[in-house]
């Protein structure tokens, strides 16, 4: 069973006042998700395609085992540049840089041991993709113009039936 959704979906993120400036992207939506989940039944042993005719106890051994997973790959989440001086340069209001000019370059590092830590991306400051606004202005960087990083999980069920009688079985399960 398979789902995909592609979505958008966009908000002024309550501030009334500011809609001309708080209009975008709405802040928990992912553009794309995809959701898989499967079982399967391993052919083998009585009664399966494979090894159908060993004896009873090495059916046991062999036989009862099933293959599950449940995927989930999406998009990031939208986010809002922003800097840390912005109460210095207007006292209320969205705190944004106005957008200049270059890319913002969005990469998620190897993991690092020492920091147990993964980097997105490294602020760029001030020159280049973003510059400072004027005293008292709003940054014309828009609201929730970037997405973060994207998610991918799977987990995966070996599964072992043993049966006992015909209305009861015996499960042990591994999960990773």
């Amino acid at each position: 069973t398979a789902n995909y959704n592609y979505q958008k979906a966009y908000d002024y993120h309550g501030e009334d006042l500011l809609k001309k400036y708080d209009w975008g992207r709405y802040d928990d939506l992912r553009d794309n998700q995809l959701s898989a989940f499967g079982n399967y039944d391993l052919p083998f042993g009585k009664k399966h395609q494979f090894a159908n005719n060993v004896p009873t106890w090495v059916s046991y051994l062999i036989g009862g085992y099933e293959l599950s997973t449940a995927l989930q790959w999406a998009s990031g989440l939208p986010f809002t540049a922003s800097y840390a001086e912005c109460g210095a340069d207007i006292p209320a209001g969205p705190c944004r840089p106005n957008q200049g000019s270059g890319s913002f370059p969005l990469n998620l590092t190897s993991y690092n041991p020492t920091t147990h830590s993964r980097t997105y991306f490294v602020p760029p400051g001030f020159g280049g993709i973003f510059t400072r606004p004027a005293l008292d202005t709003f940054g014309t960087s828009p609201q929730n113009a970037f997405s973060g990083p994207g998610l991918f999980n799977d987990d995966l069920s070996l599964i072992k039936n043993i049966p006992i009688r015909e209305t009861l079985a015996v499960q042990f399960r591994m999960d990773a």
